[in-house]
């Protein structure tokens, strides 16, 4: 009984540690991903993950915007939007009296 359920902690443990690695490779895969985005644009669409992130559509094309929860708040459709390939920074134009004026960094 005492090697069953040494057995069963060792398999738990290493369970857990299998799911951990798995999380920090696609966490590194994702900000890749993300630094690897070049677009501006006029914002088409927007969608939001169940955890508050926000996806866009510009030009037809589907952009993750990150784990910032400040710019899935901030950002709406009809802004315009622009991030450099390599860098974390996205720049946001308010569009006011049908000029962009307003402009926030992230």
């Amino acid at each position: 009984m005492k090697k069953l359920k040494i057995v069963g902690i060792i398999l738990g443990i290493l369970m857990v540690t299998i799911f951990i690695i798995n999380m920090l490779l696609l966490n590194k895969k994702g900000v890749k991903e993300f630094l690897n985005y070049n677009y501006s644009g006029k914002v088409e669409k927007i969608r939001y993950t169940t955890q508050g992130f926000a996806n866009i559509k510009i030009d037809e094309n589907w952009y993750y915007l990150g784990h910032n929860v400040e710019i899935a708040k901030y950002i709406n459709i009809g802004d315009s939007i622009c991030k450099r390939r390599g860098e974390k920074k996205i720049i946001v134009y308010k569009k006011v009296n049908n000029t962009y004026k307003v402009k926030k960094e992230f």
